[in-house]
Parts: C-alpha cells; structure tokens; sequence
C-alpha cells in the first residue's frame, strides 16, 4: 500500500502515528509528546502510536513523554516488537485502562525487551484482551498502578529479567 493508506503523522488531536494493516515498519530514535484528545473522555484515542492489523512493527530507541499512551498494538496485529525505548508520563485521563505500552486485541508474537516504563498512574507494560505469545525481557518499570500486567492473554508468557519497583497495585518482577 502506498504510506498514504498505512501511516499518518499529525498535530492534530489524537494518535501522532497510526499504521493500520501495516507490515515490515521499523520506527527508530523518535522522541513523542504531547500526544492528547481535546476531550479527556477519549483519551484512550490518543496513544502515540496506535497499530490496528499490523504485522512485523517495530520500534525501537524511541522516546514517549506526556502522551495519552505510548504504544498500542491491536486488533490481530503479528509480530510487534518494541525494545529500547523509554516511557514517561504517558497518562490517559479518564480512562483507567490504559498502558504505557500495550499489547492486546488478539495481537500475537509480542515483544517488550530492553525498555525503561516510569511515572505512571495507569499500567506500565500491558498483555491483556487475548494477546497470544508475550515475552517482556529486561524492562525496568518504576512508580505505574500496575507494573507488569499479563491478564486474559493466551500461549506462551514469559517474563525474564525485569524489574517492577514502586508500583501502588500490583508490583510484580520477574527476579523476586
């Protein structure tokens, strides 16, 4: 598909980057702020990069500071990778449900590796809504209301090597 049909970039209110059906994108050394919805409701359409169907996305050594979100892989997307990045502040108000990084929707073959998640009163890292095959490696996660989150997912979990620390309602590592 032409990037017209698979990407946007935008200050517009809402997502910064939105790939929809998307296959064989690396995102590397970008910094995302301020990603927001005009109306605190709908935050949750705000995350900085949202991918819907995607397969083989990865982001790497990218910066999200003060966004709605950070990243989101949804609705069946493959393969999704996300590693060497480093997560600030990335609140959604009014909706207590979002993560900094998420993975959900059925997307399968997840990866968080290498990634430092802080300062959050939402999730730090989030496996949840179906999501088949998820590895977090190596991710430190400080100061979220739930750390590292494996709910209502499927296949193989695996969590190696990282750290949770000062998390208000579920604090979980892996190396306790």
């Amino acid at each position: 598909k032409a990037p017209g049909n698979t990407l946007r970039a935008t200050v517009n209110s809402g997502y910064l980057f939105l790939f929809q059906k998307a296959a064989h994108i690396k995102v590397e050394n970008l910094t995302f702020c301020g990603s927001a919805y005009k109306d605190p409701r709908y935050s949750s359409w705000a995350i900085a990069i949202r991918c819907i169907g995607t397969s083989d996305i990865t982001v790497d050594n990218c910066g999200f500071y003060y966004n709605s979100g950070g990243v989101a892989f949804t609705v069946k997307s493959k393969n999704s990778t996300v590693r060497n990045s480093f997560f600030h502040r990335n609140d959604a108000p009014g909706y207590a449900e979002a993560a900094q990084l998420f993975f959900g929707g059925g997307s399968k073959n997840n990866l968080a590796e290498n990634n430092i998640v802080v300062n959050t009163g939402v999730h730090g890292v989030r496996f949840y809504s179906g999501a088949i095959d998820d590895t977090a490696r190596n991710n430190i996660i400080v100061n979220s209301r739930i750390g590292l989150y494996y709910k209502a997912t499927a296949g193989k979990r695996l969590a190696q090597g990282n750290v949770v620390i000062d998390s208000s309602s579920v604090n979980y590592s892996d190396l306790q």
